[in-house]
Formats: C-alpha cells, structure tokens, sequence
C-alpha cells in the first residue's frame, strides 16, 4: 500500500452530474480514511477539502486569463451553437501545475474552462500520476460533449453538427487536431482513463489518438445512506403534491439541455393522463415547466434536497438521446424509484429493462410511454422493480465501493 496524496480537479465542485461525480468519490475515499483534495475552478458549496484555484493574482497572469476568455468566446461566436461545446483551451495551466507538486495522484474529472490542456499536461505528467474520469465524449472530440451520433471524432471532426457547421475545417477540426498533436506527444503510461460506463470506455477503445492509454471502467458511486427510500406521504405534502398523484419524475440540470428529451414530455404526459387524470410531471431543474400537461417545476434543487425529491416519485422518465452513466439512475435506484428510459450510451448497463425499470429504443416514444404507462399503472410491478432497483444501488453503485476500487486502481499506478 502506497502513501497516497490525492488531488481531483473539476470546473465545479457541486454543479453538474460530472462535478458531483468528483465530490461524491472524495467523500467515498474519506470512508476508507483517505483524504483527498479537490481542486475546483468554481467553488457554490462550503466542503474545507474543496479549494478554489485562482490562479496567479499578478496583471500579467490576469490580462492572460482575460484575453484567453476574449479568444474563446471570438472563436464560438462565429457559430450558432445548438448545446454545450468547449474547446481544449482553459484558464490554468503552468501556475495550476506548479499547485499540484505536493500530490502524487491527480484524479481529472470535467475540466472544461478551467484546465487549459496543453499548457498543463505535458508539465504535470512529469511530475506526479495522472488518473482522468472522462464524463461524456468532449476529451474524444473537437468540443462537443455529445455527437449527435455523427460520429466524426473517429476521423478528426469537420462539419460539425453541434456547431451547425458545414466546413470540414471548421473549428472542431482543428481543436480535434491540436488534441491530437498534445496527445500524440505524450507516453503510453503518462494517462490513465476512466470511464463510468463500458459505452464510453469503448469509444475512448476506437479512438485514434487517445486508444494507447490505459483503460479503466469503474461506474459512479453515491451514498445510499443518504440516497434511500423515506416516506412518501410525509415528502408529498410538504411540496404540495395529491397523495394519490401518479407522480413521474424528470431531473435535468436545466430544461434547455436538448439531448435530455424535455421536448418529448408534454406529448408523452399528455397520453398518460388521457389514461389516468391523477398524473403528474414532477420537475427538478432550471428552467419552467413543460406547457400544456400537468406539472410541477421545482426549479433548482440543491444535493442535499434531491434525496426528498426522488422520494416524492413514483417513477423516472429519462428520455436522453445522448448519455454516458446519468447520476439521476443511481439516484433514483437507491431511493427505491424504477426507470423508464431510452437504451442510451451506458444507460442499458445500468437499468436491467423488466427488472429495475425499462429501457426501449432510443427515439420510440411508443414504447417509452408504454414503459412509464406500465409504471405508474402496475402498483405491484412497479414496487418489485422498486426493491430490485434499491438493491441495484447498494451493490453495484454505493460509494465505498466505487472508492476503493479507486485506490486499488491508484496504488497499481504508483507501484
């Protein structure tokens, strides 16, 4: 056993599905008495592990980190962006190498906008072991952090469809390309990966450039102490939800994300309560709710309130068409809550389809609404999925496991 200084680093600490990923594995690690270090662009919790790196505070750094957000924000704005997509430019680079001396295993989560990539990696690599989680395809591509399953990142990007592009050497491609000129210089044994789901760690397996590395599965974790079944009456009326409500569940960081489905639901809710009057669509995420069905937006709902959220459903509607490992699964899981959802990216390794939930083609809506209809309707199926779910989460997903297959993972890299 090695004596191990760890450090994570993320854009975030607690905002988004990648940023909670990192926190909540720090915390794993802490179980088994290993404290970690995270290391985050934007600090929104008040965790004393978690630090905000600001960088070097002289106006020459300053002016730098300006002009950097100038040339990025020049760069973007010459396309009509359809969702999220960053380049491999961030706002540290030597100065945030130079921080990490002290440690011998930095862990990389979702760095976009903070790590500038090829300013810090060729230092850091040679100075401590550097371990990378990747959360969804933006590392494998020119920017985007979901394809659109034009698969273009297997042959260097170009007409980006994410950028709304027709150029084959539009921006993608050459931010594709200066990633493959930064990797291709790297060793073999400079990186590890990780990838929560198999799906993943197979496209990082058909990738050109990024394929020599090291290649680790290792799913998310979550406390399923915290993360359990609670009483529903009780957590319904406290938000004011009908006891008898049949409720389906959507959680989304925000509404606007298109490759989550919201578009879908109105129609889909619509069906269900032709079927039955008493459903509801109960919404955790920013922005308002879906229009012409009933619903109910909680807007915003901080980590420590998404346990109760969970609790008040009586299913989750997960209508992604593009997806790694979604934490809204796992959380649902170990809450006691069943899922119906696309067969998307990793979501098929999670939800066993007739036992924990469902999944049914990506974009058949028929069937999506079937399986939700078979949910909310079957009281005595859906509770049974609902205990192998619970059970799902305890075995396969809770995070002192996840944790120490990390460290498993990070003493075999020291050695």
């Amino acid at each position: 056993m090695n004596d191990l200084n760890i450090a994570l680093l993320s854009s975030h600490d607690l905002l988004g599905g990648a940023a909670l990923s990192a926190h909540r594995l720090k915390n794993g690690l802490a179980k088994h008495g290993q404290k970690a270090r995270m290391i985050v662009l934007d600090r929104s919790g008040s965790d004393p592990d978690v630090e905000a790196f600001a960088g070097s505070r002289s106006a020459l750094a300053r002016v730098s980190r300006f002009a950097r957000k100038a040339m990025i924000a020049g760069h973007l704005g010459r396309y009509p962006l359809r969702k999220a997509f960053h380049p491999e430019w961030g706002l540290m680079g030597r100065d945030l190498a130079e921080r990490i001396d002290e440690f011998n295993i930095v862990h990389m989560h979702a760095v976009t906008g903070f790590v500038d990539l090829g300013r810090f990696l060729p230092i850091a690599v040679r100075r401590t072991r550097i371990v990378w989680t990747l959360h969804d395809l933006n590392l494998l591509s020119g920017g985007c952090h979901a394809d659109e399953g034009c698969g273009r990142w297997r042959t260097g990007c170009g007409r980006c469809p994410v950028l709304s592009s027709d150029v084959d050497s539009d921006f993608s491609a050459r931010t594709w390309a200066r990633k493959a000129r930064l990797f291709d210089r790297l060793k073999t044994n400079d990186l590890c990966f990780i990838t929560p789901s198999k799906w993943l760690g197979d496209h990082l397996a058909d990738h050109p450039i990024l394929s020599k590395f090291r290649r680790e599965v290792i799913a998310n974790g979550i406390d399923t102490t915290v993360f359990q079944p609670r009483p529903r009456s009780s957590i319904r009326e406290a938000l004011g939800i009908p006891l008898d409500a049949r409720v389906l569940l959507f959680v989304s960081e925000s509404m606007s994300q298109p490759h989550k489905g919201a578009s879908i639901l109105p129609a889909l809710m619509r069906d269900l309560q032709e079927q039955d009057p008493r459903t509801l669509l109960l919404v955790a995420g920013k922005g308002a709710a879906p229009e012409g069905c009933r619903a109910m937006a909680l807007g915003y709902v901080s980590p420590e309130m998404l346990p109760i959220v969970y609790n008040a459903a009586d299913a989750l509607i997960l209508p992604s068409t593009s997806d790694n490992f979604p934490n809204t699964v796992v959380e649902s899981f170990a809450c006691g809550v069943p899922v119906a959802a696309y067969a998307t990216g990793g979501i098929p390794e999670m939800v066993r389809s007739g036992e924990t939930g469902w999944t049914v083609p990506t974009g058949d809506t028929h069937a999506l609404l079937a399986a939700a209809r078979t949910l909310l309707l079957d009281d005595d199926k859906r509770a049974a999925m609902g205990v192998k779910a619970r059970a799902t989460a305890v075995e396969r997903f809770n995070d002192a496991r996840q944790a120490q297959v990390h460290l498993d993972l990070f003493n075999s890299l020291l050695k």
